[in-house]
């Protein structure tokens, strides 16, 4: 799961993957609210869930998402 949420992240900020961090704020590379309703979107079909823009905001990291997510599925 930490592999393709990176992707998504470097897919939709248009950065390298290796620049993606995995427990820093997603902020300090670039994200921004459009690109969070964006990755949120790709979350719910990708997972099937209701993936919410504020609980992603909430934590904006990968090791965050990847809980939330985690959490969701099982």
């Amino acid at each position: 799961m930490k592999k393709e949420l990176i992707t998504i992240v470097s897919e939709t900020l248009g950065i390298p993957e290796n620049e993606v961090p995995y427990d820093t704020n997603l902020i300090s590379v670039g994200l921004h609210s459009l690109a969070l309703m964006s990755i949120a979107e790709k979350l719910t079909e990708k997972y099937d869930r209701n993936i919410k823009f504020s609980a992603l905001m909430a934590n904006p990291t990968i090791e965050g998402w990847e809980a939330l997510i985690k959490n969701l599925i099982n």
